[in-house]
């Protein structure tokens, strides 16, 4: 799952999405491109806009566009790029991530620090799921609870968060200190792992919040 890793600080800036059958979808300014698991272009471009972050469930692709003060939105598209509903959830505000688990989906809204609970249909279950956040920037699953990356207010403020699948708060600083822009968070079923855009780095961390030995780094 390192790979996986190393792809989320790569492109840590757009939205990246994989399929079990060895497709990925990366989102990038103006278009969603298809590749395989080694690289080679499936379709390119496989939906044409200004894409943000990505999610794939019931074989579909789940796209977020950005937009402050309630004009963000989530588009619902099919792995093949047809789109099927432009609005699969509106009323958003600049949202950074989104996940999903079983039929629950998540965004996080950077601006108003906010976490939405919604269905994988598009109804509201909780637009303010969890509240209070300091610029939320990703969302990863892991053992039926919420982790969650923040910005926080320093340029080494950034935590890491731990909330119930009820959203209640297990533990908002699992992890702190990270570094600039912790901005993409992905789990391969063990352990988390923690790309920040601002210097470079992707760090790997257990559930419990230790840090382990391993990460990476790349130059600017």
């Amino acid at each position: 799952m390192r790979w996986a890793a190393c792809l989320v600080l790569m492109f840590a800036s757009t939205g990246l999405a994989a399929t079990s059958d060895g497709f990925i979808y990366l989102s990038s300014t103006n278009k969603i491109s298809e590749y395989t698991t080694s690289g080679a272009v499936a379709k390119d471009p496989l939906i044409s806009g200004q894409p943000g972050a990505l999610a794939i469930a019931n074989g579909n692709l789940y796209v977020t566009h950005g937009g402050n003060t309630g004009t963000g939105s989530v588009a619902l598209c099919t792995l093949s790029g047809t789109l099927l509903n432009s609005s699969l959830i509106s009323g958003l505000d600049d949202p950074h991530a989104i996940a999903i688990s079983g039929t629950d989906l998540y965004i996080a809204n950077y601006q108003t620090g906010t976490i939405g609970k919604y269905t994988t249909a598009g109804q509201t279950i909780n637009s303010v799921f969890i509240s209070g956040l300091i610029h939320p920037t990703s969302i990863a699953t892991f053992g039926g609870n919420l982790f969650i990356t923040t910005v926080g207010s320093t340029f080494t403020s950034g935590t890491n968060g731990e909330y119930s699948s009820s959203g209640s708060p297990i533990n908002p600083s699992l992890v702190t200190g990270l570094g600039f822009f912790p901005n993409s968070l992905v789990s391969d079923g063990s352990n988390l792992f923690v790309a920040c855009t601002g210097d470079s780095t992707v760090t790997e961390y257990t559930a419990s919040g230790t840090r382990l030995p391993w990460s990476l780094s790349f130059g600017n």
